[in-house]
């Protein structure tokens, strides 16, 4: 009896772990780049096509192989990665003269540093940063010059207070801060090394929809082309100088009946001879969408001449044993959950630099694919479902009106008696 049992369960498992192609709605053929073949392991990017038809958490990738066994995978992001190495750093000869604050900062000789981070209580104020470095013959040598510091605390709240510069191993630095206004308060600064290994990003193509003009901000509706496009990141490109914006994004809401905030950041350029510096870009959470509306809030201040925005997500890649030249990729599946392979827990300890570079080629309609109907049964079979309730309440009437022409016989029996 238990061999029996046991041979029963472990083929109820097997088919509920067998891969069906009828349950996917699309696949695109990986095809050899370079080094793809004969590799012990491979790498093949998601493009656009492969977005637009997966569930937003990618659960239902699938990677066959063409002998048909399910292949394992690992996804990979290619985030940007940043080490902070702090310095230690004592600030000395703090003083101001009109608009300026300078000091000196000793820091341990032979550290490697390149970011200065400042703690100023002052608000609202634009400052012009200079860094120099003491050289061997007590000279002193400016390493960044121009940089700018801005904090603003009107209506929305931003802030610039660090200063990058090349990596420098001077045990002495002497920072002057220049002021729009009167000095700044410098109530304390860090010192660090930062290293940072950019995040892949992949340019989304987008069209500008619709352009208006409400409530002092500029609202530009973008439409990437195709739905669940990653997106993360938007960079401006604008010919006005000397601007600041606060700009908030937005996707559509969860129900589709409106938007909601995905994130927000503040963009700059300042150019008027003593300050010189952009920032352009504004992050944000990842969002899998197909339309944004950008808005540039402008308070009182004409709005930016005729700027064009650019999109950006991070690369994803599966990594793959490669063995084997032919290689198929499933999606298109809303029901299925997320893999869970041993490779995911292998993958953090293969090379990638040595993976052979695969391609997807174009998405191809799955000719056996049967939509799955995952509504409750009475949906499914509404004729079916009402026919049988009527015939119970047909088959309790009459079990009632039974029940009740026995209790009448009984007790006109005991009235006779």
């Amino acid at each position: 009896m238990k061999p029996a049992f046991f041979a029963v369960f472990l083929c109820i498992v097997n088919a509920h772990a067998a891969f069906t192609p009828a349950d996917w709605e699309f696949s695109k053929e990986l095809l050899q780049g370079s080094g793809a073949r004969g590799g012990d392991y491979g790498l093949v990017a998601l493009d656009s096509e492969t977005y637009a038809g997966t569930q937003d958490t990618l659960a239902d990738l699938r990677l066959i192989a063409s002998d048909g066994r399910e292949v394992p995978y690992a996804l990979f992001k290619a985030d940007a990665r940043e080490y902070t190495v702090p310095v230690s750093a004592q600030m000395t000869d703090l003083g101001t003269t009109g608009r300026t604050t300078s000091f000196k900062l000793e820091l341990q000789e032979g550290s490697r540093h390149n970011q200065l981070d400042f703690k100023i209580k002052t608000e609202n104020f634009r400052a012009s940063a200079r860094i120099e470095s003491l050289e061997h013959g007590n000279t002193w040598k400016t390493i960044r010059d121009g940089a700018v510091l801005f904090s603003v605390a009107a209506g929305y709240r931003a802030s610039h207070l660090s200063v990058e510069y090349p990596v420098s191993t001077a045990g002495h630095l002497r920072v002057t801060l220049t002021s729009d206004k009167s000095p700044v308060e410098v109530v304390s600064m860090s010192t660090c090394r930062k290293e940072i290994v950019p995040a892949r990003e992949e340019l989304r193509p987008a069209r500008v929809e619709t352009t208006i003009r409400e409530n002092k901000s500029d609202i530009l509706q973008l439409d990437l082309g195709q739905n669940g496009q990653p997106v993360s990141r938007l960079k401006f490109t604008v010919r006005d100088a000397n601007f600041q914006r606060s700009v908030i994004i937005y996707v559509p809401s969860d129900d589709k009946s409106g938007w909601r905030k995905a994130g927000e950041g503040v963009i700059w350029r300042f150019n008027t001879g003593s300050y010189h510096g952009e920032q352009l870009a504004v992050s944000f959470p990842e969002a899998r969408t197909r339309k944004l509306r950008i808005e540039v809030c402008n308070g009182d201040n004409p709005g930016l001449e005729r700027p064009t925005i650019n999109l950006y997500g991070i690369r994803q890649e599966l990594l793959f044993p490669g063995q084997g030249d032919a290689f198929r990729l499933y999606f298109g599946n809303p029901y299925v959950r997320k893999p869970d392979y041993d490779f995911i827990a292998q993958s953090p300890h293969i090379n990638q630099a040595v993976a052979g570079h695969w391609t997807l080629g174009p998405r191809c309609d799955n000719a056996d694919f049967v939509p799955q109907d995952r509504r409750p049964w009475s949906e499914r079979h509404p004729g079916l479902f009402w026919g049988v309730l009527l015939l119970a309440c047909v088959a309790m009437g009459w079990l009632i009106a039974r029940q009740a022409r026995a209790v009448s016989n009984g007790d006109s029996g005991k009235n006779a008696e």
